[in-house]
């Protein structure tokens, strides 16, 4: 697809997909709050939550998933409901870096985590994964989806990245690499990701500094992958293959039979195969930073 043309169908998506903040913010409603509250209790504490998860479907904002009840025993539950939303203005950090490099477009994906107990309850809007602007306008460029399957497609590559990120974070040695960057493949090509360091409410100050997210980059067609990045997602390829992309729909995923130290040696394996010290990774991608931010008011 013509640069100008895939352009104009991602800031077309960009600008009809539901925002981010208004999610986050329509959870400090307390009226909102304590509705969710009061069916989150029947959901902890009647046997039968069937009503109670229907109550609490109608009560989230638009933007979110059917929630998920995803763990209950007696005087305790947990709901989850996944959240995807655009942020008009993303603040990005390097590493390292207090001041903020840019901004750009983004579609970020969330959770919203209910947790209720005998005398507590809670609602936690956390982040985990992200695609810039740049990297939807790629998709469709380099032929990873069309206009007509890009609200699914950016969803299902959301899923994708928020596996790898937990793969990642459940092994002993995630911390190590955080300053790499990765490549997931996709469609015959590849999802360049990273983590990046962002603020979500642009320009404003966020108690504890920006958050850091994996996010999806660039997409890099099959043409533009040498011998050495198809040697690097081998391995990911083999695992992701095991799980199926297209049953990466919901907060589970299908595994095969392995044991948990089995599936995180595995996946350890498969880091340290595909992952590469981000100031290589710049260099030798030159595209995995944004060329000019899609930027939305």
């Amino acid at each position: 697809m013509d640069k100008g043309l895939a352009r104009g169908y991602a800031r077309t998506y960009l600008r009809n997909i539901q925002a981010w903040r208004p999610i986050t913010e329509a959870f400090r409603k307390e009226l909102r709050r304590d509705r969710l509250f009061e069916a989150l209790d029947d959901v902890t504490f009647k046997s039968k939550p069937v009503r109670a998860m229907k109550r609490i479907r109608a009560l989230l904002p638009k933007g979110c998933e059917a929630p998920i009840l995803i763990g209950k025993r007696r005087g305790f539950a947990v709901v989850c409901s996944t959240a995807i939303g655009r942020v008009g203005r993303n603040a990005i950090y390097t590493p390292g870096a207090e001041e903020c490099a840019f901004h750009e477009a983004s579609v970020e994906m969330g959770r919203i985590i209910m947790t209720g107990k005998t005398d507590e309850r809670d609602i936690t809007v956390t982040g985990t994964t992200a695609i810039s602007g740049h990297a939807i306008q790629r998709m469709l460029q380099r032929g990873a989806t069309t206009p007509e399957t890009l609200e699914a497609d950016v969803r299902k590559v959301l899923y994708l990245a928020d596996h790898v990120n937990w793969r990642l974070f459940c092994t002993k040695e995630s911390e190590e690499f955080r300053d790499h960057s990765l490549l997931i493949p996709f469609r015959g090509g590849a999802l360049a990701v990273a983590y990046v360091a962002h603020n979500p409410m642009g320009g404003a100050e966020l108690p504890d500094g920006p958050i850091w997210f994996m996010s999806i980059r660039t997409f890099l067609a099959p043409e533009m992958l040498g011998c050495e990045e198809w040697q690097r997602m081998g391995p990911m390829e083999r695992e992701l293959e095991d799980i199926g992309i297209s049953e990466m729909t919901g907060l589970y995923y299908v595994e095969p039979g392995r044991s948990l130290e089995e599936l995180e040696q595995a996946w350890i394996e498969v880091i340290r195969a595909n992952a590469r010290p981000r100031e290589f990774f710049d260099s030798t991608l030159s595209e995995i930073e944004p060329e000019k931010e899609l930027e939305l008011a």
